[in-house]
């Protein structure tokens, strides 16, 4: 299997997709619309690959909406770095629209996200290469 099928698989909470999508332009509200998600560039922010894969992890380990364990940590490390090494080439630039990653940790910095669907939480983690856009959606409810 790949990393995008096992990921999905073994989250087994709420709705996990991942979409991609070639030819896309540099707008990024245009790529959100692509994805089927609410065309509003200012909810994302441009992340290092190191925190996206922090994001990743973070949505498999725990769902978001009442902080249960999904999936040990170190497994929810090794989905999130297998994903990136297979959709993430040289030179990709990464958003999320939301510290994932100090959701459930603190960390010292803010946990604030903005919704890019209906759901009560949506977070998303976007590879952006030349050629080819990766999306990863998780949404829970409450």
């Amino acid at each position: 299997m790949n990393a995008a099928l096992d990921l999905i698989g073994e989250r087994g909470c709420g709705f996990v997709r991942v979409s991609a999508v070639g030819r896309h332009g540099a707008a990024l509200a245009q790529l959100l619309e692509s994805f089927g998600l609410q065309p509003e560039a200012g909810a994302l922010s441009e992340v290092t690959r190191e925190v996206s894969a922090a994001c990743v992890s973070a949505l498999l380990w725990r769902d978001m909406a009442y902080g249960v364990e999904l999936m040990p940590r170190e497994r929810a490390d090794a989905h999130a770095h297998r994903f990136l090494e297979e959709c993430a080439v040289e030179g990709a630039t990464f958003f999320t629209n939301g510290r994932w990653d100090l959701y459930h940790d603190g960390g010292g910095g803010t946990s604030a996200w903005s919704p890019l669907t209906s759901a009560t939480f949506s977070a998303a983690v976007l590879v952006v290469c030349p050629a080819v856009a990766t999306c990863l959606l998780v949404e829970d409810e409450d």
